[in-house]
Parts: structure tokens; sequence; C-alpha cells
């Protein structure tokens, strides 16, 4: 058996790549080198481990072109987000191409909206005030507040009341404690 050092644990931790939903989309480590980067990969994000056509992305993100200067522009854009995803040497996000259709995989990256959703499903089924003040924690502001992207719309609301359920909750479990 292979025992690993604090050193190897402590360096394969740092590599960790974190994604902000709520609020600002970040990507603690990236910066993006086209205006519709961030934009594509959060749809792709929004959408990981699923195929999405290719003419869907065009229409999503460049519905004035027509359709041969928009794929051009996805391909450009789609090289441009795997370029620098390569510069930060990162193998837990890949960018797929199958069927004409794009595939977002990611491993050992944490999103502040899966660990909302997680925390606060294991909170709500345990009943755990502690849980749910963590949840609530993570969400920081509407899920890609202030990108303004369209197609966001119908996951922010989802999110906003998974927010306001956990408030519901945390007060009556307040009140229980306190009537008790």
């Amino acid at each position: 058996m292979i025992k690993k050092t604090d050193n190897l644990l402590e360096n394969e931790n740092r590599h960790e790549i974190y994604i902000q939903t709520f609020g600002k989309f970040v990507i603690k480590i990236v910066k993006w080198n086209r205006k519709k980067s961030p934009e594509l990969f959060a749809y792709l994000l929004e959408n990981r481990e699923m195929p999405v056509h290719k003419e869907k992305l065009c229409d999503l993100l460049w519905p004035d072109l027509e359709p041969k200067k928009a794929l051009v522009n996805l391909q450009s854009t789609i090289y441009s987000i795997r370029k620098v995803l390569r510069e930060y040497d990162n193998r837990e996000i890949r960018i797929k191409y199958a069927g004409d259709n794009y595939i977002l995989h990611i491993e050992k990256v944490s999103i502040d909206m899966v660990e909302f959703e997680d925390t606060l499903g294991q909170a709500l089924d345990l009943q755990d005030i502690t849980l749910l003040k963590n949840a609530l924690g993570i969400y920081k502001g509407n899920y890609l507040e202030e990108q303004g992207w369209i197609w966001a719309e119908p996951r922010k609301e989802e999110l906003r009341k998974k927010y306001a359920v956990a408030l519901r909750e945390l007060k009556k479990i307040i009140t229980i404690k306190n009537v008790f």
C-alpha cells in the first residue's frame, strides 16, 4: 500500500478548481480570452455530462449570424476554452465532441450550486439546522445574476425557490426548538 505524504495531499487539494455560479460567474483560476467563452462554458456547465448540439449552441450564442459564421465562432470559442484550460494543466474539465454534440465532463471540481443543492438536500432530509445554515451560506446571490443570460432564468428561479424553502425550513426549526 502506498501512503501519500502530507505534501502530496496538500498539492492535490491546491489544484482543485472552484466554480462560482451564485452572483458573478467565476472560475477561480481562469481568465477568459474571448467574450463568449464564459457564457458558452456556463451553458455547458449547466448541461454538464449531457450532449448539447452544436446548432443549439450557435443559435443560443450567435442568433443574428448566418449558420456558417456562427459555427466558426462556436469552434473558435471551444478551441479558446480548451486552450485556457490547458494553460492551467487542467485535466478535471474536458469538452468532448461527438456526433455534432459538445459534452462537458468535469471531475474534482467544486461548484457552488451543486454544493448548495447537495447540502440543502441533506439538511432537509436530516432536519439539521447546521446544514441548513451551511446551505444558506453557499447561496451568495442569484444564479448567474450578474451575467443577464436569458437561458439561465429558469434555473435561477428554481434555485431561488430552493433558497426560499431553506429559509422557511430554518425558521420552522428555530421556532420549534424555541418552543420546546
